[in-house]
């Protein structure tokens, strides 16, 4: 998508060629699928799934349902459950 939520906005496709050259002050939006991880969730570090969940990577229910770590909301800041997450893994 060239110029996104502008007048001239430009949605493009994988079917047809680009239908020009892009000029000084363009925006280009690009989206994809993501990418589907890569091994075993179980295998992932707490740490780095919490490090996900405060990016907004994933949410707080795919890091217990998908990784089994437990992620709990202490004022606005996501923290880790270890003691909840080493039953989790546990019950797997």
């Amino acid at each position: 998508m060239i110029n996104p939520k502008e007048k001239d906005e430009l949605v493009l496709n994988d079917r047809g060629p680009y239908p020009g050259k892009l000029k000084a002050g363009d925006v280009i939006s690009m989206r994809s699928g993501g990418g589907g991880g890569w091994g075993d969730p179980l295998s992932r570090d707490p740490e780095q799934v919490l490090a996900d969940v405060r990016d907004e990577r994933i949410s707080i229910d795919d890091a217990r349902d998908v990784y089994k770590v437990a992620i709990n909301i202490s004022g606005s800041l996501a923290v880790l459950d270890s003691k909840k997450t080493d039953t989790l893994r546990a019950t797997t």
